[in-house]
Parts: structure tokens; sequence; C-alpha cells
């Protein structure tokens, strides 16, 4: 069995330098594919490190599952699109007609079966085709080779890895939340069920681009907004000086959002700066010298060395990688990482989101809360949730969902165990209780029963699910015999023969010497009437005998 380890995911818009910030921290080379203008990985890459360091690197790839893709293919079957459609449609419209073309094929139904795989084998899953974007807003056809990321959730890579290894965590790569539906959904799954979004943002001008902003409203929406579990960089391709003066207005922008840092808590990298110190550190002199060349660049500009002037500087980085993953930011990087996976403890420091991912795929909301628009997987994240008031607890029987956001109470007939904490969702039936939305209706000792309270009758005998009674008059109240419902609703009498012994608390006794609208009179004995004759000579024998 698997250790549970904390995930830390890297999100932020395309080419912000995410892959290439994965890539530094693991000393990998193009785990997650990265470069410029490239269109990276097409589904979420996580990295963990091996449980057996005996054991040989390998991938584990995790389907999704023919019935979610299924949900998709028939949400979007039938809808038409023109050019004028909106992109978003577009996409999703033509990504629902390829997996509609091979999601019942034999031979997907056979590579769904290979769950682990060579590192190699996955990283060839995990690329889009060539022009995929242009491809598919025109309607191309694809291989099916080209389109199996479709139906991967995610690739998680087992790795002999040293800095893995420090970290102690699983690290996951994300596609760019700005370049469509299908990206803008893969790294919505794995925010949800991160402990840690660390956000790569892209210093190229003052303002951060407006996809942040669109991303952390979103979180709040799905209540998993938390400033603990965010951390945040400022990946510079230029002078860090530069990205210096830039940063304040960066800062200004998350506080709109609603996220407070300080200088210190944006620290500002050169992802490819701490990717090439890997390499060096690697001693893979082939890799080495194809990026040599950008690497003298970028050093230059990013540090302000100038060749000539700065050369002890820049031999000694070129002389030590460590050094030089240290000056790109990416150290600073590496060591929070660690302190916050040492402070979660292995339990993560997120706050319950208002929806979980299980692991075929399928979303759950939390209770109380539903789908405002549940008919596939990309739509649930797109939409948003709902508060559901009456929505039974989905995992306590007999709470409901009340108005207020939030807020439980026992379903009718029951009450809370223990009033003090309701928190444990404990409930137990209680005869005797009022339904709250209808009155007049009472709890009866088996549960699940409902009879009118005393006075009231149902409407429909044959459908009392319902709930509905009225006010039934001459109607024998039915805790206290002898007391008879009037016309007007509400109002008690004694019955014949009997007088009030507590109008309040409708207790009555039998009164001798009443007359009955038939002529009879009460008895001595209780509920006997007898010819007015007959009682007054009972009364004259009684006051003989007394003599």
């Amino acid at each position: 069995m698997k250790k549970p380890l904390v995930e830390i995911a890297l999100v932020g818009i395309f080419q912000c330098g995410k892959s290439t910030l994965f890539n530094a921290l693991l000393g990998r080379e193009n785990l997650s594919l990265s470069g410029k203008g490239i269109k990276t990985s097409a589904c979420a890459i996580t990295a963990r490190p091996l449980e057996d360091a005996m054991q040989e690197e390998y991938a584990e790839v995790k389907w999704r599952s023919p019935e979610v893709m299924k949900e998709l293919v028939e949400a979007e079957d039938g809808r038409e699109v023109s050019p004028y459609s909106g992109e978003r449609d577009i996409e999703k419209v033509r990504v629902a007609t390829l997996i509609k073309q091979v999601n019942d094929s034999e031979m997907l139904a056979d590579l769904r079966q290979l769950r682990k795989m060579s590192i190699e084998d996955a990283r060839r899953l995990s690329v889009y085709p060539s022009n995929w974007k242009s491809r598919l807003c025109r309607g191309e056809e694809f291989d099916l080779g080209e389109v199996l990321f479709l139906f991967i959730e995610r690739i998680t890579f087992h790795l002999r890895n040293r800095e893995l290894e420090a970290l102690d965590c699983e690290l996951t790569d994300t596609p760019g939340f700005d370049m469509g539906i299908w990206d803008e959904t893969l790294a919505r799954e794995v925010m949800l069920r991160a402990d840690l979004l660390l956000f790569v943002v892209e210093c190229r001008s003052r303002t951060m681009s407006e996809k942040y902003k669109e991303m952390l409203d979103w979180l709040k929406k799905y209540k998993c907004f938390s400033q603990k579990r965010m951390m945040f960089v400022l990946n510079s391709y230029d002078s860090r000086e530069v990205a210096k003066s830039l940063r304040g207005a960066n800062l200004a922008q998350l506080r709109q959002a609603g996220v407070s840092l300080s200088v210190k808590e944006m620290p500002i990298i050169n992802a490819f700066l701490g990717y090439y110190a890997r390499l060096c550190q690697s001693k893979e002199r082939n890799k080495i010298d194809q990026q040599k060349k950008d690497a003298g660049r970028v050093l230059c500009s990013f540090l302000d060395l100038t060749p000539g002037i700065d050369n002890e500087k820049l031999l000694r980085y070129s002389k030590s990688p460590s050094a030089l993953f240290n000056a790109s930011g990416c150290k600073k990087v590496a060591e929070k990482l660690i302190t916050f996976v040492k402070n979660c403890s292995g339990q993560g420091a997120r706050e319950e989101p208002l929806i979980c991912i299980d692991e075929s795929g399928t979303m759950h909301p939390l209770p109380g809360y539903s789908f405002e628009d549940g008919s596939t997987f990309i739509t649930r994240l797109e939409k948003g949730l709902r508060w559901h008031a009456g929505l039974e607890h989905s995992q306590y029987a007999h709470v409901i969902a009340m108005q207020e956001e939030g807020a439980w109470e026992p379903e009718a007939g029951y009450g809370w165990i223990d009033e003090e904490d309701n928190d444990s969702f404990e409930v137990e039936w209680m005869s005797g209780k009022m339904h709250p939305a209808n009155p007049h209706v009472i709890a009866m000792q088996e549960e699940g029963q409902w009879e009118p309270e005393a006075g009231y009758g149902w409407v429909d005998e044959e459908d009392n699910d319902s709930f509905e009674v009225e006010w039934v008059p001459g109607k024998m109240h039915s805790a206290n015999p002898h007391v008879i419902a009037m016309q007007e609703e509400g109002q008690w009498e004694p019955e014949i023969g009997y007088k009030w012994l507590s109008e309040e608390e409708l207790t009555v006794k039998w009164e001798p010497g009443q007359s009955s609208a038939d002529g009879f009179v009460a008895d001595v004995e209780e509920g006997k009437w007898v010819a007015p004759v007959i009682y007054l000579g009972k009364l004259f024998w009684k006051w003989i005998s007394s003599d």
C-alpha cells in the first residue's frame, strides 16, 4: 500500500514556467515537457518517490472511466457549432466528438487495462498531438494514439530521486489554465485535491494575467480558498532588479483578489537557470551543451552580469551548479516546500473543498451542496455549486440542509441526541414531536409513522403522505376521552354527561343529573343514561336511606 504523501501542485498560465520549475525541483530533464511555445502536458503529471529503493522506476496511469467519458459525449452529442460559436463551446463539442469515435472501441478497452508502464511510454501518452488546437477547431480527424491523453486523468511517475525524497511529497505539474476548457478542467481537478498550490506567476509586465484572479475566485466558489495552502513565486525572464520593480504591482493585484503577501512571500526565481543547474549536477554533457548558450545569456540578464567585467562571478556559477541553483531562487522555493511538508505532518494544510473526486474520477459535492450543472465533469467544475436547502445529508440519515448555508436540522420527527453537540449529526426518532412543515401532524411511537393531532383528520385518508389535515368537528380527543371537537377550530367541549375538571388540561369528570337532547338523564353510574323519573326515584331513595 502506498504511503500517503502531501501533494504540491504547480499551477499557472501557459508558458509561465511551471513545467520548467517542476523539472528543476526534480533535477530531471523534461519529465514534464517544457519549452518555448510548446503546448505541454495534456494531463496532470505527478512525481513521487519510489516506495522501495531497490525497485525499478515506473509510471502509473489513471484512466478516466468509460462512464465519465460517456457523460461528456451524451451532454454534447447533437450540439451544432459554427465559426460564431464561443471557443469553449467549440472545444467541448469537438472533444466530445473525438471521444465518441473511440470510447467504446476494443483497442481502447485493452489499453485501459495498462495501469503500469515505463517512464518513456507514459511520457508519450501525456503529450498533445501536433497543432492540436487548430486541428481540433477545424474538426480534423485524429488517430487513436493522438487522442489517448483525453482518456487519462493523471500519470504518476514513481522515481528514484534524491530531490524528491528530500521534498517527501507528491509534486504535480498541471496544464496552463488559460489554454481552453480542457486544460482548465485538468488544472481545476488537481487544484481541488492538492494540499499546496504553488502559483507560478510570469513576470513580464506590471499586470498579472486576469486568469490568476479568475482561478482564485473559482477557488472561493468551491470553498477551497485558503491562503495557508497557497504559495506564489515570480518567475522572471529578465533582470532580477526589473522583477523587483514589478513585484509590487503583482502583490497589489493579489491583495485585490483576497491574497495578502509580503515581499518575502513572493520570491523571484528564474526556473530555467534552476533547471540548467540541475542538468549540470547530472553531468549529462550532451544535454548541458544544448542549453549552455541560452543559460549564459539568461544568467547575465537575470543577475545583471556583464561578460568581461563580471567574469569571476560567471566562472564561479559555471563551476558550481549548487551556487547557480541557489542564485536562480529555486533553492529557496525547495526549502519552503520542505518546511510546508514538515508542518503538514502528513495531514495536509487544506480546508475541505466543497467537492471531492473519488478513485473512479467521479465528483461528489460535500453534503448539502449540488452542482449547478451536473451533466459532465467539465461543467461540474465550470459552473459551480449551490447550497441545496432540503437536501438530506449524504452521510447521516434524517439530517436535512436548512435555508442558511451550512445549517442542518433533524428531519421531521427526529431530534438531536445531544442538543449541545449536534456536530456529531446523531439523531433519534421522537414520538409526540410535531411535524415542522405540517402543523397538526404528530410523530407516533413507531418510527416514521404520523397521525393528525387531536381534533384533526387526514384530508385524504388514502393519500396521507401529503400530510394535509383538516379540523373535524365532533371528533373525540385522541388522548383525552369524552372531550369533543367543536365547530370552531381548536375549541373543545366535554361530551354530554361530563363537565370540565380542568379546561386547560382538557380533563373531565362524569356529572350525574345532566340531561341529554333526547330527554334522558345522566345516571350516578358513569356512562349510563336513564329516564328522568328513574333518576329522581334513585335520588329519593338515596335521601330516604340517608335518614
